[in-house]
């Protein structure tokens, strides 16, 4: 009978990503089989799979071995020893199998592996290993030189932001990418910067529409700030950066704060004023929740209390507001202030202090190192209670004040669109939640909802909900 067989491929990384280089390995493998008389049962391609890497599970190798160990197959065929692996570990689990379910290894270029030689085996299969480290080391070695050569990295395209060179700036998608970072800067969002992006038909190299996370990639790219980082050292490039260094490191510094403060308060922004309302009695966050009423069902905002699923919005329970009335209510006082020259102030607004934002940011990161030291000196012992509560409370008193200096560095992007003598009422009702969040952002410091002591009745487009305004307390930025 005639053994029934497995073909296995495989190549480390396929450039163009069409299996080309597999398919050449498997015509070979079948050629050795119908040159030896074996007729394959099984073909097992790893396509762009490193053998060499711990951390890469190759399911075809996988499969393989499991047909090997139920004798489903009686051995296969691979282009090369290095085909298979380049792991002495594999070559144990080959062993193994072997050991409980006989089978055979050919190869079309280095010829039958006797699985009886261990030790040869081994020598072998190290080869292969040793050769993968030496090829890994010479491009390790080779991005090194490069790097402190001042080389720009080799992609197998032209980087968006520079010309065919990749050294000389494209003055068209360079002044992109920087529109990108003052956009950022003056607090846009990664996803509104690809809106604004995209809604003036500025697209990509390919012509595609911006995504968020490309913005994002695009704004922490180093190559746009004249360097390239390798094993964690910056080396100076030779071609043009995009953004200076200052302006760089704001921008890094930047995100870093934004991301730590979206873990401050809640993020689901179902409702608008989700993330911008504290409790009257706790002080926490109010969450926009629907509740039941007797004409049906309301938007509310509500100070959760932790349950046992969720400590997340461990608030007091105490206070909750219906959320159109108050909607309506913000928007009414936010319409009535900028009818005034307060409008004309925000348009004329400056552009962001690069430098002093860099300063308040890199306060603001050394302060959150020292609130997390303190609390490793207490959790040790070298702080007592009274000492920790007293510079805790200095800290984040001074972190506080730094988060509204940052803000008052943020140009108001709220208001780019408007102008002189714009009705801020029909821009606040043709724009989204998102661009109504920012307005509110940049007039108001902190909303405060008191708990109900009477439910007086409060319109909005002829619908009957409560509201009481002496509840809301607004702290004004401006």
């Amino acid at each position: 009978m005639k053994p029934m067989i497995g073909v296995y491929a495989r190549i480390s990384f396929d450039r163009d990503g069409e299996g080309a280089g597999v398919q050449r390995q498997q015509v070979d493998n079948r050629g050795l089989a119908a040159q030896r008389g074996w007729d394959v049962l099984r073909e097992y391609t790893d396509n762009s799979m490193s053998a060499y890497k711990d951390d890469v599970v190759r399911p075809e190798f996988e499969r393989l071995l499991a047909d090997l160990e139920s004798g489903e197959i009686d051995g296969f065929v691979a282009w090369k020893v290095d085909r298979i692996t380049r792991q002495l570990r594999d070559l144990v689990r080959l062993m193994e199998i072997h050991k409980k379910q006989k089978f055979f290894i050919a190869t079309v270029m280095d010829g039958e592996i006797d699985m009886s030689q261990v030790l040869m085996n081994a020598l072998r299969f190290a080869d292969a290993q040793q050769s993968s480290q030496t090829h890994s080391d010479r491009i390790r070695r080779k991005l090194l030189q490069n790097a402190i050569d001042g080389k720009p990295y080799g992609a197998p395209v032209r980087p968006y932001g520079y010309s065919q060179d990749r050294m000389t700036l494209d003055p068209v998608e360079a002044t992109v990418v920087r529109k990108m970072g003052e956009l950022f800067m003056n607090g846009y969002s990664y996803r509104e910067i690809a809106w604004r992006l995209n809604e003036t038909a500025t697209l990509t190299r390919v012509g595609k529409p911006w995504y968020p996370d490309q913005i994002k990639k695009f704004l922490q790219r180093d190559r746009n700030a004249g360097y390239r980082e390798v094993e964690g050292t910056r080396y100076p490039g030779q071609w043009e950066p995009i953004f200076s260094s200052d302006q760089w490191e704001a921008i890094q510094s930047m995100a870093k704060h934004r991301k730590a403060q979206t873990r401050q308060r809640p993020s689901n922004r179902r409702y608008l004023l989700t993330g911008m309302l504290h409790c009257g009695k706790c002080g926490g966050y109010l969450y926009g929740m629907t509740k039941s009423f007797s004409s049906g069902l309301v938007g509310t905002y509500q100070c959760r209390t932790q349950t046992e699923t969720d400590r997340k919005g461990a608030g007091c329970g105490g206070c909750m507001v219906q959320s159109p009335p108050l909607d309506h209510f913000v928007r009414e006082l936010i319409c009535a202030r900028l009818d005034t020259p307060l409008l004309s102030e925000l348009i004329a607004a400056s552009s962001v202090d690069q430098r002093s934002v860099r300063a308040l940011l890199s306060e603001h990161e050394q302060l959150t190192i020292r609130a997390q030291q303190m609390i490793d000196d207490y959790a040790d012992g070298t702080l007592d209670k009274p000492a920790y509560q007293r510079a805790s409370a200095r800290v984040a008193e001074r972190l506080e004040s730094v988060d509204r200096e940052i803000q008052k560095h943020r140009r108001p992007k709220a208001t780019l669109d408007l102008k002189p003598g714009d009705s801020v009422r029909a821009a606040w009702d043709a724009n989204p939640d998102g661009w109504r969040r920012e307005l509110i952002e940049l007039l108001i410091e902190r909303i405060e909802i008191m708990p109900a002591t009477k439910r007086p009745a409060y319109s909005v487009d002829g619908n009957r909900f409560t509201l009481d305004p002496e509840r809301v307390k607004i702290d004004w930025k401006m």
